[in-house]
């Protein structure tokens, strides 16, 4: 084990390294490809394409041309993908199924120098490994909740500018320009796909599924129904804007009366865990018990098992269907 662990990190080592290279070459030589890009969308408005449903923007998944190859075709890798939609990150999904498995070597493996104990390092491993994986769920967070609260306002600037006699793509273009990351560049992605002869039902729909909140959904549901079914589209977005507003006060209301619920199940994770770290460095043969023994193992076991029952009770507690 001691032979294999090295070996397994250095190869991972070498193919991140690989693909930061590839990753770099491209931010080089990314300008012209942004120049190009504006020339394609500034022509877009004047030229109308015959095959308007057959226009696609493919997904680099890897910057490796031969991992790139393999994770189109692991349907797995392309729900990744999604994730890292939603979370807007620079990096490929690639980069993230590489780093994953090497932060979870070299955590097993540091750990396993340390402690010399291959349950506690498998247990350090795996969250090692996840990291990666949680920076991008909090990012996706993050910018679901910046989208929920700039989408009233933006709702509220397309249901003036059609007042005004603008067309509805004239609205959403406006609200790009107006607002910033997230609610202005998926509304410029909405507009651009618009452009290139995607129907609006559908280019919503894309809106609806990178996002993935209920009030993306509501939003995108109310213009697709407006369209086939007819009515006041500004009178609409105008009512959807005050029920965003009022669904974002309610949510906020429910954070701050759960925040001792979510304070509890961050010390009942994080205490056990320092305090075990602690005594290791200050007092080992007193924790080695844990970790040697067989049935301190078992009561390791126990514990982890409690606290994440803890955990989820807690969680489920805490969280509301609004």
């Amino acid at each position: 084990m001691k032979d294999f662990l090295p070996v397994v990190v250095v190869f991972f080592a070498v193919v991140s390294v690989l693909e930061l290279i590839f990753y770099a070459f491209r931010v080089i030589h990314g300008a012209k490809k942004e120049r190009v890009r504006s020339r394609i969308k500034s022509l877009s408005k004047s030229i109308k394409w015959k095959d308007p449903v057959g226009i696609r923007r493919s997904r680099i998944l890897s910057h490796l041309p031969m991992l790139n190859r393999l994770l189109l075709r692991v349907p797995l890798a392309k729900r990744l993908d999604l994730m890292v939609q939603q979370a807007n990150a620079a990096r490929p999904v690639g980069l993230f199924l590489l780093l994953s498995p090497l932060l979870a070597l070299l955590t097993l493996y540091f750990t396993h120098l340390m402690t010399k104990n291959m349950l506690f390092s498998a247990g350090f491993g795996g969250v090692g490994g996840a990291i990666p994986w949680v920076y991008l769920l909090r990012k996706r967070k993050k910018r679901v909740e910046k989208f929920i609260a700039q989408l009233a306002d933006g709702a509220q600037l397309i249901a003036r500018a059609m007042r005004a006699g603008h067309a509805f793509s004239t609205g959403l273009q406006m609200a790009a320009a107006e607002f910033d990351d997230p609610l202005g560049t998926e509304f410029e992605y909405v507009v651009d796909q618009i452009n290139f002869g995607v129907p609006t039902a559908e280019a919503l729909k894309n809106l609806a599924r990178r996002i993935d909140c209920d009030e993306a959904k509501f939003f995108a549901v109310s213009v697709i129904l407006q369209r086939e079914t007819g009515g006041n589209l500004a009178e609409i977005l105008d009512t959807l804007a005050s029920l965003i507003r009022e669904r974002h006060k309610l949510k906020g209301k429910i954070r701050t009366l759960s925040a001792e619920g979510r304070l509890s199940a961050i010390g009942l994770v994080c205490m056990p865990m320092l305090v075990t770290i602690a005594l290791y460095f200050f007092n080992r043969e007193y924790i080695l018990f844990l970790l040697e023994d067989p049935v301190g193992k078992i009561m390791s076991m126990a514990a982890l098992t409690m606290m994440a029952i803890g955990v989820i009770f807690i969680r489920r507690m805490i969280n509301f269907e609004i």
